[in-house]
């Protein structure tokens, strides 16, 4: 909601883009003329590249595909993740096998590093305030897929997110709104079948967040 009314207020035309920043992240390179002209002439939704350790060495999985079922246990904190990282489903939802110098097209962008021309994000009407700490920024994904707006991974900016540094104020608060706007995104864009299944997966999804809170 943040972000939309600040991009409201800035919406007089005096900036062509905007660069959006989560609160625990920071520019790690320059962004001068040069990387904004490369940016805009993409005129799409674009994820910068992201560092999870101000000394670049740990990169962030902030470009992937779209969450299907298979992402329960091939996501970032998922059960084959974490017990084997190297498996090909994993790299392949998590991008982590992509070389992190080449600009790729992707299905959704992290909104820790987001650049957007201010006409595609007017097109996209920013993020949807259905949500309200997580997942808005996947749900913008779905929505440049449908409006024929591509997205990319756009390595021409660095930055660091200290994934987590801002959850950690509230971890219970914040893990319910990350699982609600899994839900969320699961209604709006689910089919007729994935309708069918809904019940299997809500219990799923707060299953998960039950767990999640017994263990922390």
């Amino acid at each position: 909601v943040g972000v939309n009314r600040s991009a409201e207020v800035d919406s007089g035309a005096r900036w062509s883009s905007l660069l959006l920043l989560n609160p625990d992240a920071k520019l790690a390179t320059d962004f001068g003329a040069e990387e904004l002209l490369k940016l805009e002439a993409l005129n799409a939704v674009l994820g910068l590249r992201v560092f999870n350790d101000n000394s670049k060495k740990i990169r962030q999985s902030s470009a992937r595909s779209f969450p299907s079922f298979m992402t329960a246990v091939t996501g970032r904190e998922g059960l084959i993740t974490r017990y084997f990282p190297s498996n090909p489903w994993s790299k392949k939802y998590l991008g982590s096998d992509w070389d992190p110098d080449q600009l790729r097209k992707v299905d959704w962008v992290s909104g820790c590093a987001l650049f957007v021309p201010r006409k595609v994000w007017e097109r996209l009407h920013g993020f949807d305030e259905s949500y309200f700490f997580a997942v808005e920024d996947v749900d913008l994904g779905k929505k440049a897929q449908k409006s024929g707006i591509p997205v990319y991974y756009a390595p021409l900016v660095d930055v660091i997110h200290l994934i987590g540094s801002s959850a950690a104020k509230r971890p219970a608060k914040s893990d319910f709104y990350h699982h609600l706007g899994m839900w969320i995104f699961y209604v709006r864009w689910t089919g007729p079948l994935g309708f069918l299944l809904s019940p299997l997966v809500f219990l799923g999804i707060w299953s998960r967040y039950l767990f999640r809170r017994v263990l922390s």
